[in-house]
C-alpha cells in the first residue's frame, strides 16, 4: 500500500474498508504466488533439459523414447545462423512464458532422409500451461 492509502485508511478506519484492503492484498499475493510457481516450474524444466543435454554426444543422431508432453510449434524457415530472426518471430507468436522454457528446432523427415540439415522447418517449445482454446474438443473441455 502507498503511504497515501494508509493515511486514507487511518483517517477513516472501518471493517468494510479493511475487508476491501484485505481482499485486494490477498489477490495480489495469489498472483505473486502463481508467478513464482511458474518461474519455479520453468527452472525445474531447464534443469531437466540440462541434465539431458549432458547425455548427448555432439553430431550424433539417435531415436529415443521420451515421456509424452504437449508441444507448441510454429512454422519458421531459417538457416541455423539466424537465431535472432527466430527469436523475433517467437516473440510475435508465443507468450513470453512459453519461450522462457526454451525451444528446439525441427526439420522435416524428408530433409533428414536427404541429409539437408541447413534450414529449419519450424521451432517448438514444451507447453507450460494450456491457454483457453488450445487442445479443446469444441465444448471447452480438454481433449
Amino acid at each position: 500500500m502507498s503511504i497515501e492509502e494508509i493515511k486514507q485508511y487511518l483517517a477513516n478506519p472501518g471493517i468494510d474498508t479493511f475487508m476491501q484492503i484485505a481482499d485486494y492484498k490477498i489477490k495480489e499475493l495469489n498472483e505473486a504466488a502463481e508467478k513464482l510457481e511458474k518461474t519455479k516450474h520453468i527452472l525445474e524444466k531447464k534443469k531437466q533439459q540440462l541434465e539431458f543435454c549432458k547425455t548427448i554426444t555432439p553430431g550424433e543422431i539417435k531415436i529415443i523414447d521420451r515421456d509424452d508432453e504437449y508441444l507448441i510449434s510454429t512454422l519458421f524457415s531459417s538457416s541455423q545462423n539466424k537465431i535472432h530472426e527466430m527469436m523475433v518471430h517467437l516473440k510475435t507468436v508465443w507468450d513470453i512464458e512459453q519461450y522462457k522454457v526454451g525451444c528446439g528446432s525441427f526439420i522435416s523427415l524428408e530433409k533428414i532422409r536427404e541429409k539437408k540439415f541447413e534450414t529449419y522447418d519450424g521451432v517448438y517449445t514444451p507447453m507450460t500451461y494450456f491457454p483457453a482454446g488450445i487442445l479443446t474438443d469444441g465444448d471447452g473441455s480438454r481433449c
